[in-house]
């Protein structure tokens, strides 16, 4: 066996004993075995709320306000990540592209914030923190007059510390 082939037997005998030990340990204390779970969740305790503003996008289809599923995960993580914490205001502003009219733009940009302003409260953030602002295609055109891509809303957590 190699030096190389020795440091891996050994890390891997080490740490087959660290399991062991927490797994005795935890049935020391219980009586019964704990399943992957448990132990986990001795392992790993959840972490502590980040108590710090957070600001954050939420991007859409082109010309949909329906949230997609990784944008309904960063909001459930986001959620999560400020959980604990006192809230100041959260700010939810809707955006559109420049495809459309004006009037359309403006009321896409707005059910996109409504969408994410819901959305965020059934994860758990307090409803009067919300102000909501529609921009419609606002600042929509680049640079020499390009397309932007808008079809997003933006959010900002306002964190006044720690609950």
């Amino acid at each position: 066996m190699t030096g190389d082939g020795r440091m891996r037997g050994m890390a891997a005998g080490w740490s087959g004993a660290l399991v062991a030990g927490l797994m005795l340990t935890a049935c020391a204390e219980t009586g019964a075995r704990p399943t992957g779970a448990a132990l986990a969740a001795r392992v790993a305790p959840a972490p502590a709320p980040s108590c710090a503003d957070l600001n954050f996008p939420i991007y859409f289809q082109i010309a949909s306000d329906q949230l997609t599923s990784e944008a309904r995960q960063v909001i459930a993580d986001s959620a999560a990540r400020v959980r604990g914490c006192r809230l100041g205001a959260v700010d939810v502003i809707g955006l559109a592209d420049a495809r459309s009219t004006a009037r359309r733009a403006l009321a896409l940009s707005e059910r996109r914030a409504v969408v994410v302003a819901d959305t965020m409260k059934a994860a758990g953030l307090p409803a009067p923190n919300f102000q909501l602002e529609a921009r419609g295609k606002e600042g929509a055109r680049g640079r020499r007059g390009v397309l932007g891509f808008n079809h997003r809303v933006d959010v900002t957590i306002h964190v006044a510390g720690a609950g």
